[in-house]
């Protein structure tokens, strides 16, 4: 039962965190973008994470999988507006959106394992989904401060 609970609770959270940011609606900050598909994308990654490592690779749930959805969810439209409102040029706007693709699946992947190592290796495998996102995170910056 505490896993139905965890469950409802975390996608409760990825929900409502993606919606709060856009004032409940999906296209408050910029008209014209359509961000409903990033928000749905985030959510069914959800059901589709979260059941096969529960059921089973009998992964606990944890709050890292919420967090990862919701960095993904929150950089993606993100993105999308960068690239709208021109503080990219095309090339740029790709490499950023593939880092953030990368950056997640990096993430779920070391999500599905974490509770299947030991030691050292656990801890590495904990560590990669930040510096992931670091990296995805620095090269966005770079790109926003040079205007390319």
């Amino acid at each position: 039962m505490a896993d139905m609970e965890n469950f409802v609770t975390g996608l409760a959270g990825v929900v409502l965190i993606i919606f709060s940011l856009f004032g409940g609606s999906a296209e408050a900050y910029t008209e014209g973008i359509n961000y409903w598909p990033v928000l749905l994308t985030c959510i069914a990654v959800f059901f589709i994470v979260f059941l096969p490592t529960s059921i089973f690779l009998k992964r606990p749930f944890t709050s890292e999988l919420p967090l990862l959805l919701i960095w993904g969810g929150i950089e993606a439209p993100a993105l999308i507006t960068a690239g709208y409102l021109e503080f990219f040029s095309l090339t740029p706007l790709i490499i950023c959106t593939a880092l953030n693709t990368l950056a997640a699946i990096t993430g779920l992947a070391c999500y599905a394992v974490f509770y299947r190592l030991e030691g050292t290796a656990r801890f590495i495998d904990g560590l990669i989904p930040y510096a992931a996102i670091t990296f995805s995170m620095t090269v966005t910056a770079v790109f926003l401060v040079a205007g390319v």
